[in-house]
């Protein structure tokens, strides 16, 4: 649960330190023109719920593959 808690908007060094993460693997994937721009659009993904329904969406696409996979 507490992995979630970052992607839940909940406020703590969890939180920051993931957006600061993704702010910088935005700019390394040139998907922002500085880390701080990609601070800001991780930021806004993550209290927007954005980012965590993109996780549910892989998580779903995922076991969907896997039940495929298994039959």
């Amino acid at each position: 649960e507490r992995v979630l808690d970052p992607l839940e908007n909940r406020p703590g060094v969890a939180r920051d330190i993931v957006g600061l993460n993704a702010g910088a693997a935005l700019y390394a994937a040139n998907a922002a023109s500085s880390i701080a721009e990609g601070i800001g659009l991780a930021r806004n993904a993550i209290e927007s719920g954005a980012a965590r329904a993109k996780l549910d969406s892989f998580v779903r696409t995922t076991q969907r593959l896997a039940g495929k996979k298994s039959m």
